[in-house]
């Protein structure tokens, strides 16, 4: 899916002649299945897949239409179904919730791995109630929920499950979130921080049908922020909300195709550095516009009659100092013009800042 998102939004990408497309390898959004059912033409089947290695790939199969796609458009899961058991093959639940461990059964699962005894006893479970050949059944580790259609409805990895504050997160569950918001298009939820701190961050793909542009501006991200983070706190519980929602031109893909958390945290990481440095520049700044006012007798004479130990006197010839230290000797300070009218640059702003530093202390 990943790849085929990247396919829809390739100009040059040709669909015409294609009888017959298989999506597989993560979860298939029913945005995108049905954006990409209008792309193919008549006649064509379009299924959703699925299925591991250790099975022979392929074990259940779900057929996607314009038709299905628009009722999957606006169904609760927000991704298509893997659908139903495909030839000699059975889908099996371990558990009694709504969200069980999902177990492979029949002809296509395999033996085991090679020279990995341990791990080979791990994922591949001997089912004693079975007489016949189909015995060995295999440990996907997948979530599934079984629909009362008889589909079966992919609801991410175990090991995806994260713990924030003590309680479950299910990855896939807040990146469906994510997807039903009209504004995102791809979306990968990646944790962040330390065993004593989690949060999470959702890294987006915006609609660009949607009036946003492919690189938006801070105000405009911060707003789209808030207003996605808003959106998916209506549908999760308050410690699945994402802390931080990163607008992306692409996910970062792995070999396989799929999203490629390592470098996603990355991205997060880099982005946080970025905001933390963007924070102290806006302190700087509000420092700066206190100083930036011109420095009349009037306001001189203003503060000796507030002032009753001369303080903020001393305070204010403190500040005046750092502006004459930051201009330099050739300029000429005015104390009735603000610092940038007297000449200063946004390098003597750095002067003024160390020298309000050493002359104030603030």
């Amino acid at each position: 899916p990943s790849h085929l998102a990247l396919l829809l939004e390739d100009p040059h990408a040709r669909f015409e002649g294609i009888r017959l497309l298989l999506a597989a390898g993560e979860a298939l959004s029913c945005a995108l299945a049905l954006q990409c059912c209008r792309r193919l033409q008549e006649p064509f089947a379009m299924w959703n897949v699925f299925g591991p290695t250790e099975t022979t790939v392929i074990v259940s199969i779900f057929t996607c239409s314009k038709e299905s796609g628009k009722a999957m458009a606006f169904s609760q899961s927000n991704s298509v179904p893997i659908g139903r058991a495909f030839c000699n093959t059975e889908l099996l639940q371990r558990g009694n919730g709504d969200q069980n461990m999902l177990v492979l059964a029949g002809d296509s699962v395999g033996g085991g791995y090679l020279n990995l005894p341990g791990k080979t006893k791990e994922k591949f479970v001997y089912d004693s109630h079975r007489n016949d050949g189909s015995s060995i059944m295999y440990d996907c580790g997948d979530c599934a929920k079984f629909l009362c259609s008889g589909d079966v409805q992919y609801l991410g990895r175990v090991d995806d499950q994260v713990k924030i504050n003590g309680q479950r997160v299910e990855l896939g569950a807040v990146e469906n979130a994510m997807l039903a918001c009209s504004d995102v298009m791809q979306c990968a939820v990646v944790p962040m921080g330390d065993a004593s701190a989690k949060w999470l961050a959702a890294c987006v793909v915006v609609r660009r049908e949607n009036g946003l542009p492919e690189k938006t501006d801070v105000g405009t991200a911060s707003a789209l922020e808030n207003k996605l983070r808003r959106q998916v706190a209506q549908k999760v519980a308050r410690h699945e909300v994402p802390q931080r929602v990163l607008q992306l031109t692409h996910i970062p893909l792995t070999t396989a195709g799929k999203a490629d958390r390592a470098s996603l945290r990355k991205i997060v990481t880099n982005a946080n550095q970025s905001q933390h440095q963007t924070d102290v520049m806006a302190s700087a700044r509000a420092r700066l516009v206190s100083v930036s006012v011109p420095i009349t007798d009037a306001s001189r004479a203003a503060i000796k009659e507030t002032t009753i130990d001369g303080t903020t006197q001393a305070v204010l010839v403190s500040v005046e100092n750092a502006i004459r230290v930051s201009l330099g000797p050739t300029c000429t300070f005015d104390p009735s013009k603000t610092f940038w009218e007297n000449g200063g640059t946004s390098l003597m702003a750095m002067t003024l800042d160390a020298a309000l530093q050493r002359e104030t202390g603030v």
